[in-house]
C-alpha cells in the first residue's frame, strides 16, 4: 500500500574517523668499498624520519646509530595514514654525508605506510676512492731505489691523524 505519509531520518552531522594501524620502520646503515673500516673513516650516524609538509620535509624522530654496534634501529609507532609521505635522511654533525664517502644512497628515497619494504630504509655510504702509484727516487731525483736501499714509510690520513699502514716499503 502506498501512503503520503513521511518519514523523517536523521541527517548525521559527523563521520567516525578513519583509524590507521601505526607501524615500524627499521632502517640499517651499510658502509660500502671500505675493506671493513681499514682508514678508521666510519662515523656514529644519526638517522632523522621527516615527514613531508607541503613543499618542506620535517624532522619527527631520530635515533643514532653507534659505528661500533650492527648499525640497525627501529622507528617505533608511527603514524600509518597512507596519505603521509616519508623519508628517512642520515645526519653526522651539520652534513648528510660522512667525511671521505660519497654522497649516501637511500633505498626507498622516500615511502607511505602502505608501501615500506620488508627490509625498511637502506642508507649506503661508499668509500670514495682512487688508484694511487708512485715512484721513490734518490736524491738526485732520477735514480730508482734497489734491493735493501729502499726506504720505508708511513701512510696517514692527516685530517683525522690515522696511521693506517706503517712500514710500507715500495716494490
Amino acid at each position: 500500500e502506498r501512503t503520503t505519509d513521511k518519514l523523517d531520518f536523521g541527517i548525521p552531522s559527523v563521520k567516525a574517523p578513519i583509524k590507521f594501524e601505526d607501524f615500524d620502520i627499521p632502517v640499517e646503515v651499510q658502509w660500502e668499498n671500505d675493506n671493513a673500516d681499514h682508514w678508521k673513516m666510519r662515523e656514529d650516524v644519526t638517522v632523522v624520519l621527516q615527514k613531508k609538509e607541503g613543499a618542506n620535509w620535517t624532522d619527527q624522530k631520530q635515533l643514532t646509530l653507534k659505528k661500533d654496534a650492527s648499525m640497525k634501529g627501529k622507528f617505533m609507532d608511527v603514524p600509518g595514514d597512507p596519505a603521509i609521505n616519508y623519508r628517512v635522511i642520515q645526519r653526522i654533525g651539520n652534513s648528510d654525508k660522512v667525511i671521505g664517502y660519497a654522497k649516501p644512497a637511500y633505498t626507498p628515497n622516500n615511502f607511505h605506510s602502505n608501501d615500506l619494504p620488508t627490509e625498511g630504509v637502506i642508507i649506503k655510504n661508499r668509500l670514495m676512492t682512487t688508484d694511487t702509484s708512485f715512484k721513490k727516487v734518490g736524491h738526485d731525483g732520477s735514480t730508482p731505489f734497489t734491493g735493501n736501499d729502499k726506504p720505508k714509510f708511513t701512510a696517514t690520513l692527516t685530517e683525522k691523524n690515522i696511521v693506517p699502514e706503517k712500514d710500507v716499503a715500495p716494490t
